[in-house]
């Protein structure tokens, strides 16, 4: 996948497709395949990470340990697994506190992810790759305008939108929204909310060290 164009980019964080001033969009790899993420960053939660010189935490292990202290902060270590306690007995620091007979999480998720973008250069890879993301995220598809793929492209697109994609069409110059996607469904809490949003902030803050 090439890098996105500034006019994609541009789409994916306006006001038409409900971005805040909190968005950002990085680059990330999520299961072998390339997406544009977008993030919504707690600005709170990155300054108190700043202060302790901490990144992304997308070390699986450490986030399910985390995640067996979500439903409540402070917790008597009689309550959880060992497994766990020895995980987060060894966590960076700002991560979680210890004393005797409890542990208390200072963690707390850098944001969330909302929407996922597969841009590909033709629209059946592009939608394919969109959809294969759950719908608890807004999913877009975009792909090259006039690129000699369009056998199929009516067909691909109506059943992008049937399933609730957002379609976009670039070029060098503009990016045009065919579709919005589908408002993201609820669904049910998990760790993996929180690991999409950590390596979306890592790629983010990585791009930025890149160009700074």
């Amino acid at each position: 996948m090439k890098r996105a164009r500034t006019h994609e980019l541009t789409l994916l964080l306006s006001s038409s497709m409900d971005a805040s001033d909190d968005h950002v969009i990085a680059d990330t790899e999520l299961d072998g395949v390339r997406y544009l993420l977008r993030l919504r960053i707690d600005p709170v939660e990155a300054d108190r990470r700043r202060s302790y010189r901490l990144g992304g935490v997308v070390d699986t292990g450490v986030l399910h340990a985390l995640w067996s202290l979500h439903r409540s902060p402070l917790m008597d270590r009689e309550h959880l697994d060992p497994r766990d306690i020895a995980t987060l007995g060894h966590c960076d620091p700002g991560l979680v506190a210890h004393s005797r007979k409890q542990v208390s999480r200072l963690y707390s998720p850098i944001g969330a992810v909302d929407l996922i973008a597969a841009r590909r250069s033709g629209p059946s890879l592009a939608v394919q790759r969109a959809l294969a993301l759950p719908p608890i995220f807004r999913r877009v598809a975009i792909w090259q305008r006039d690129n000699g793929r369009s056998i199929r492209k009516a067909e691909v697109l109506d059943h992008a939108r049937r399933d609730g994609v957002g379609l976009v069409e670039s070029d060098e110059e503009s990016a045009s929204l065919l579709s919005y996607p589908r408002p993201a469904i609820k669904g049910v809490p998990a760790v993996y909310r929180w690991l999409v949003a950590e390596l979306a902030y890592e790629s983010w803050l990585q791009a930025q060290s890149a160009h700074a």
